[in-house]
């Protein structure tokens, strides 16, 4: 008996010592003593360097997004000066002739050499706006993104050179047949190619920025992306080359369409490493997935014929296509006016891959083609500048 009440006192002692440890730290279990629905006061929120707050369930790390006064809007410019690259794209085959009298002459490729186009680099820009929310730091951010870059080639052929008309199908010389009564062989001496491309993109996407260290801050963030990608190529080939037993070839013309509106999920992660007088290293990484449709049209015809269209060609999809997104660069902030204002500027270089983009058809034969050519890339500098307030 004696020894039942010695254990129901100490089990009874030891309820009133976690009872009045409980009640000691029942602060700890108010998962939102703050009015304006924050897990940080606006103290806390203001001192940027400062231990994380300790609430229920672990750490709670402080928002790192310039506090200001006011209204807490963030809009910001960039200018893009970027070099688009699409692979997939070959404009002729130049070959080194033996001679033009017989097929083992000009009927091979024993020195010959691939001609693509030349990508120049093109201005563009970005514009954006976001809000920074009373909750726990959250923002939310929209984007828009607009480039639109060109490309040319031109290649010439003399003396024993010839050129294959790589964007040409080769059943065009059966259709000339049909319509002057003589075989051409489908080689040139001059080829000339025009590319344009246009890029727009929404970025819609929610995020929050915090410490994980006194110097190095995060920012995951997820959202919605819609693109428009438009994709004109046109190609000429001209100076046909006289060859033993067949016609020359007459010039031609190629006009190519690739069209593509995607819509979908994007996300990713903004790093900022911190070094001294407001001066930091940036690295992004974002990437999205879009659901669109795909029109790829094309025509081709051939001059000084009654009937000069050989091929007017429709093509449409529907799919998904992913894109990825990488940012490196030197930034600089500065608060001013009793930091009612926070201005920054900041340059770096920017890799954007869309993939499976050049949808471009490249015909075998009569019916029969290869699409999925290559991807549609940008990279290249970009310079900046935002404005908090």
């Amino acid at each position: 008996m004696r020894w039942k009440l010695c254990q129901t006192a100490l089990i009874a002692s030891g309820l009133l010592v976690h009872v009045a440890s409980f009640a000691n730290n029942a602060s700890l279990l108010n998962i939102n003593n703050n009015p304006n629905s924050t897990l940080l006061s606006s103290t806390e929120e203001k001192a940027p360097n400062t231990t994380p707050v300790r609430k229920r369930g672990g750490m709670i790390n402080p928002p790192a997004r310039p506090i200001v006064e006011d209204y807490d809007f963030n809009i910001f410019g960039d200018l893009l000066v970027w070099q688009a690259h699409e692979n997939g794209l070959p404009i002729a085959v130049k070959n080194k002739a033996t001679n033009f009298t017989s097929a083992a002459g000009y009927q091979n490729l024993q020195d010959s050499s691939v001609k693509h186009l030349d990508f120049d680099y093109d201005a563009g820009f970005r514009l954006g706006i976001d809000h920074d929310m009373a909750y726990d730091g959250w923002n939310v951010s929209l984007t828009w993104l607009r480039f639109d870059a060109d490309a040319d080639a031109k290649v010439y052929a003399t003396g024993s050179r010839e050129l294959f008309a790589s964007r040409l199908d080769p059943q065009v010389t059966t259709f000339v047949a049909n319509n002057t009564g003589s075989t051409p062989f489908p080689i040139y001496g001059k080829a000339e190619s025009e590319w344009k491309g246009y890029l727009n993109q929404l970025d819609l996407d929610m995020g929050r920025e915090f410490y994980v260290s006194k110097w190095v801050t995060l920012r995951p963030h997820f959202g919605l992306r819609t693109t428009w990608i438009r994709q004109h190529l046109t190609t000429e080939y001209s100076r046909g080359i006289s060859v033993t037993g067949f016609s020359v070839m007459p010039d031609a013309e190629v006009h190519e369409k690739n069209k593509w509106w995607g819509l979908g999920v994007e996300g990713g992660l903004d790093t900022q490493w911190m070094l001294r007088s407001g001066f930091s290293i940036y690295g992004n990484i974002a990437a999205a997935i879009e659901y669109g449709f795909q029109k790829v049209r094309e025509s081709q015809e051939v001059e000084s014929l009654v009937n000069s269209t050989f091929e007017n060609n429709k093509d449409s999809i529907r799919t998904s296509r992913p894109i990825l997104d990488l940012q490196l660069g030197l930034r600089w902030d500065r608060g001013f006016s009793n930091d009612s204002y926070n201005f920054g500027l900041h340059a770096g270089w920017e890799h954007h891959v869309y993939f499976s983009q050049n949808q471009f058809h490249v015909e075998n034969s009569l019916g029969q083609f290869v699409a999925n050519q290559g991807d549609l890339t940008y990279q290249g500098w970009t310079i900046g500048a935002h404005l908090a307030f």
